[in-house]
């Protein structure tokens, strides 16, 4: 299995610092998306080992 991540955060800050954690334990970010449509548009291209998403409750797309 390739060790692959999709990570889902609106926080740019946060999103960056998820990215380089993953990548230091050996996981290959496909690429980080500010939002759902920019997610799903990465899912059409390569599905994810593992996809990371932060929700906010109370919010709908």
């Amino acid at each position: 299995m390739h060790k692959t991540v999709l990570v889902v955060d609106d926080e740019f800050l946060i999103a960056m610092d998820s990215q380089l954690l993953l990548e230091r334990h050996g996981w290959c970010e496909l690429g980080t998306a500010a939002t759902v449509k920019e997610a799903l548009e990465f899912l059409v291209r390569e599905l994810p080992a593992v996809a990371i998403l932060d929700i906010t409750s109370g919010t709908v797309p």
